[in-house]
């Protein structure tokens, strides 16, 4: 049981920081295109 804790919570944080990321590419993406 641990065990599958450990690994969901890596994913739940991988998703997140692939999330940020996205986000974070996307502002970028809208910042190129004012300036």
């Amino acid at each position: 049981m641990r065990k599958n804790l450990r690994r969901y919570r890596e994913i739940m944080f991988a998703k997140a920081m692939s999330s940020a990321i996205h986000e974070c590419y996307k502002i970028r993406l809208l910042a190129d295109n004012i300036l």
